[in-house]
């Protein structure tokens, strides 16, 4: 019999304090997506997504529940079938819970593991119409072209940098993902640079009008970073548990 510190139930009400489910923004979806409160768990995946080699590995080894930070169910499902995810999920009694913008805005979160990946200093909350980033200072400042290889050796999934150049950086504002909707409050908050994963075309047109550089690392790798993050915590807490993280290239169990 499962026991209140061993459910799917136990590691939502965690992740809640990491990440308060209430704080994701309006159009998120967020939360236990599939699966059964009560139901047991004896090992867990963390990856970004739920894909297709996630679920297989979680069925090799025996895994209960996977914590993704892009949900699983974000726009409505019209229908389930045996092609889709999420049938597949429930087949194999796999739990997710996705915490995605709720994540994003934690301390702690994934835009506080991606300063410390690039060993911002004074790290402070980016102020933005969603209160989303965070802004910091480098331990030197760089060349633009310099932080640009600096990002790829800082986050190893970060294989193409794009960059637009306006003078050295020091100071740095981030938003992991998708942040092209706060390209304006990056231009007006006193830093030399703005990185973030991905840019549309017209944002891209946008940012090389910028008085400041701006940066684009890949989805992934501005986000991937808190998952090894997560992994560490949920481990300490939950020693009776076996914990993997997923990334693009490998499985790790911790």
């Amino acid at each position: 019999m499962s026991t209140p510190e061993s459910t799917v139930l136990a590691l939502y009400r965690y992740l809640d304090e990491q990440a308060p489910f209430s704080t994701q923004l309006s159009w998120d979806n967020s939360g236990l997506l599939v699966g059964n409160p009560g139901q047991e768990v004896r090992s867990c995946v963390f990856a970004l997504d739920v894909t297709k080699e996630v679920i297989d590995f979680a069925k090799l080894h025996h895994v209960q529940l996977i914590i993704t930070h892009h949900p699983v169910i974000f726009s409505p499902i019209k229908n389930v079938t045996e092609e889709n995810l999420v049938w597949q999920l429930i087949r194999e009694n796999i739990s997710v819970i996705s915490a995605h913008t709720n994540l994003d805005l934690a301390v702690g979160g994934v835009n506080d593991a991606l300063a410390e990946a690039l060993c911002l200093e004074d790290v402070r909350p980016f102020v933005n119409a969603d209160s989303i980033g965070r802004i910091g200072r480098l331990p030197n400042c760089m060349k633009a072209a310099d932080f640009a290889e600096y990002i790829q050796d800082r986050l190893g999934q970060a294989s193409d940098v794009a960059f637009t150049a306006c003078g050295p950086v020091h100071t740095v504002a981030l938003v992991g993902g998708a942040g092209g909707d706060y390209l304006h409050e990056a231009s007006t908050c006193g830093v030399d640079a703005y990185l973030t994963g991905e840019l549309r075309h017209h944002e891209w047109m946008e940012a090389q009008r910028l008085p400041i550089s701006v940066y684009t690392a890949g989805h992934y790798a501005t986000e991937a970073v808190v998952l090894q993050c997560l992994c560490t915590r949920f481990k300490e807490k939950f020693s009776g548990i076996q914990f993997f993280c997923c990334d693009s290239s490998n499985v790790m169990s911790l």
